[in-house]
């Protein structure tokens, strides 16, 4: 995913990490309900399942006109350097 969000444009990239985000919080949710999990399982399952959900509010929110902050400072020094 790391790839791929340096690499794809800004919609296809919003869009990735909502399908991803979605299908990984779904799994692990689902995991924790095939048998009784042990309690650090249940634990580190906590703990994904936010990080993937803040993943999927974070590009469900994410404007079009927002751009890294990478992408801005490359912007930045291409400017400069064009002077």
């Amino acid at each position: 995913m790391v790839l791929l969000s340096r690499i794809l444009g800004d919609r296809p990239n919003r869009i990735a990490n909502i399908v991803a985000g979605t299908t990984m919080t779904a799994v692990q949710v689902l995991s924790l309900m095939v048998k009784t999990p042990a309690l650090y399982y249940i634990f580190f399952s906590v703990i994904e399942i936010a990080s993937t959900s803040a993943i999927v509010w974070y590009a469900w929110k994410w404007r079009s006109d927002e751009r890294a902050p990478s992408s801005k400072i490359e912007s930045l020094r291409s400017a400069s350097v064009a002077r």
